[in-house]
């Protein structure tokens, strides 16, 4: 069986050795492994060099999920803030991040299922307020429109979240590093290094607008050497904070920075759109690198064809279609992607 449109690949083989060598390792407590800490502050420092293009202070976290409710509770914890508010689009760790904070969440409809209005938000901000936006929306690739959000939010003392789970790391090369970056009214932004880069799972950082905030999102832990821990977990892989580093360097020497990974994910999105028959459609113009094809046909009936075939599909639901996250090493296949796709169309 096949799995067509993941986010999620298989490693290159030298992360793997990286990871079954450091097996052992905790990441909860990295003043105990040699090499650990440093390796998680090369990611930090990495990660805000492709997304951010400078750094700012972070922590790995064990992906955007926990980044997301990280950030949430700092908001409720040490700003005050009693609700989120959100688009239909945002990712469901956000609700569940509201229900496990016992925050209250609004969501904003979108029109057409993927296009947020940021006008929408003059009547529903306030400094009770943390605003969740999205670089990269799960099902579409849809950019929220931050720059004209945080104007907003910053004239009615609320805040903001960015989720960039999946396209943070193509921010830069797109040329967005300068509206995603963290200066109190965007307190945060949450990344994955287990879907661009190509790291094992799970692995994602979370970079902020302050130390202050990041210390605050470290727990007491005074038996351990390290003496805290950060984030929700307590023993946490530190084989894939190693591997990690494989992962960014393997990134670099292919790529040469955020610009060429960039250039390289978002000509494989065009050529895999160009390259379907008519049977598919795209819902929007491809922003990031994930595109929701809705096929003419029927989903169902291209996924009942894909089950024959043993492909199993991502979908986006909202659309009736399907979801391809074009990731480096599916970049360099994406001729065979499109022709699996449509040969689900005879």
């Amino acid at each position: 069986m096949q799995v067509i449109g993941g986010m999620i690949p298989a490693p290159d083989e030298d992360t793997v050795k990286q990871c079954a060598k450091y097996i052992h390792y905790n990441s909860g407590d990295p003043k105990s492994y040699d090499g650990l800490e440093e390796a998680i502050q090369r990611i930090v420092q990495e990660t805000g060099r492709y997304t951010l293009n400078t750094q700012f202070p972070g922590w790995i976290t064990s992906g955007a999920t926990e980044g997301n409710i990280l950030s949430l509770y700092y908001n409720r914890e040490y700003l005050g803030k009693k609700r989120i508010v959100a688009y239909d689009t945002v990712h469901y760790s956000v609700l569940k991040a509201a229900k496990l904070l016992g925050m209250k969440i609004e969501l904003l409809p979108t029109r057409g299922g993927y296009m947020a209005d940021p006008r929408l938000l003059k009547d529903r901000l306030d400094r009770d307020t943390v605003l969740v936006l999205t670089y990269g929306t799960t099902e579409t690739g849809f950019i929220d429109p931050i720059i004209e959000a945080r104007e907003i939010a910053e004239r009615k003392n609320a805040t903001i979240h960015v989720d960039a789970a999946f396209a943070g790391f193509v921010a830069n090369g797109l040329g967005h590093s300068r509206m995603l970056q963290p200066d109190g009214v965007i307190v945060s932004v949450a990344v994955d290094l287990h879907k661009i880069p190509e790291a094992p799972i799970p692995l994602g950082v979370i970079l902020t607008w302050s130390e202050d905030m990041l210390d605050k999102l470290f727990f007491e832990s005074p038996y351990i050497p390290s003496k805290r821990q950060f984030g929700l977990l307590g023993t946490r892989p530190g084989c894939t904070v190693m591997a990690g580093v494989t992962a960014l360097s393997i990134l670099e020497k292919r790529y040469g920075g955020p610009q060429g990974l960039t250039e390289k994910l978002m000509q494989a999105s065009r050529s895999l759109a160009d390259n379907l028959s008519g049977s598919y459609r795209l819902v929007h113009e491809i922003m990031t690198p994930i595109l929701c094809l809705i096929p003419e046909q029927g989903l169902t009936r291209i996924l009942e064809r894909a089950e024959r075939m043993r492909y199993k599909l991502y979908t986006c639901p909202r659309h009736a279609g399907i979801r391809i996250a074009v990731l480096p090493h599916i970049a360099y296949t994406i001729n065979d992607v499109a022709r699996i796709l449509n040969s689900l169309t005879y």
